[in-house]
This record gives structure tokens, C-alpha cells and sequence, in this order.
């Protein structure tokens, strides 16, 4: 974001924007590297509310790979901001979500993004209105009010023919 412009939530709505165009392709995204310092904790700061959010949600017992397909945000950046939060193991080849105790995912949370238990508990959900809340506070996008196909041809090749039918808008499909 240009300089007279940071810090009023700009950054934070591209971030969030362009993690809800990755949902829309169905494929993890990630951001152009190397990072700034400030776009380094401007990711880290999304990736930490939106993975939480979904943790809670869940109660802790879901993958990291269906985070990652819950959230659009890439493996690396997924493992790496549980690393950070001390909520990531290694076992049998695998990154695993795990919390010492209940507790100290709470804690996690309270720190993080405190709207989740506000709106008891519930997440995302309890609002009806999509992942608007990551961020909690300035600009947020409404992926219910987001139009917008994706290219057909950078669709994933694991993508439904119904998935594809839908980008494309034809019935018939390719």
C-alpha cells in the first residue's frame, strides 16, 4: 500500500480480497516473495485470524490441509503461522493442528481475534455473512457480494465438471 495510505485498512482488504479470489479458483494462494517487513506482518497478521478462526470453529480437530482449503492460504504459510503460535506437530510425516490444552488454544484466540468468542463461539457463522469479520475492523470483503468467475483454463485439474461448468457458465462444459 503507498505510503498516505497505510494504516487505513487498505493492505488488509487486498490481502482479504485476493485470499477469496484463490477460494473462487479453488487453489491455495500465496504471496509474491520476497515480503516487505510491514507485508510480512500485514500476511502473517491475516493468516493468523483467518487459520484461528477456522481452528476454533472446528475445535482444533481439522487438518492442515483442509485449512488450507477452507482459507485459500497456502501449506508453507499455514505451517509457518502455527509454528509461530506453538500449535503445529510433526508426526509420521505429517503437520498436525494441536493445542496443549484448550486453554491455551483460548488464549490463542482471545490474543488473536476475540470477535470468535464474542459471537459465542461460533466463528464465522454466527454473523451470516461469509468471512467478512477477518481482520476485525476497517475495510472487509463480502464474498457474498463478490462477482466473479475464474478463468476456466486455471482451474485446477482436480476441479468437478460442475465446478468447471459454473466458470464457465455453459451447460455443456468444455
Amino acid at each position: 500500500t503507498l505510503p498516505p495510505y497505510q494504516r487505513k485498512g487498505y493492505g488488509k482488504f487486498l490481502i482479504q480480497f485476493s485470499y477469496e479470489l484463490s477460494k473462487r479458483e479453488g487453489q491455495a494462494g500465496t504471496p509474491e516473495r520476497p515480503l516487505s517487513d510491514l507485508g510480512q506482518v500485514s500476511y502473517r497478521r491475516y493468516w493468523s485470524r483467518a487459520i484461528l478462526e477456522v481452528i476454533w470453529e472446528h475445535r482444533g480437530k481439522i487438518s492442515v490441509a483442509d485449512i488450507s482449503k477452507e482459507t485459500a492460504i497456502a501449506l508453507d504459510d499455514i505451517v509457518s503461522t502455527l509454528q509461530s503460535h506453538g500449535l503445529v506437530k510433526y508426526y509420521r510425516g505429517n503437520y498436525m493442528v494441536s493445542a496443549s490444552s484448550p486453554r491455551h488454544l483460548e488464549e490463542i484466540v482471545v490474543a488473536w481475534c476475540p470477535w470468535v468468542l464474542r459471537d459465542g463461539g461460533k466463528g464465522r457463522g454466527a454473523r451470516g455473512d461469509g468471512e467478512a469479520r477477518v481482520g476485525d475492523g476497517g475495510l472487509a470483503v463480502d464474498p457474498e457480494y463478490l462477482y466473479w468467475s475464474p478463468d476456466p483454463d486455471r482451474l485446477p485439474i482436480h476441479a468437478s465438471r460442475r465446478a468447471r461448468q459454473a466458470a464457465t457458465g455453459s451447460p455443456v462444459g468444455w
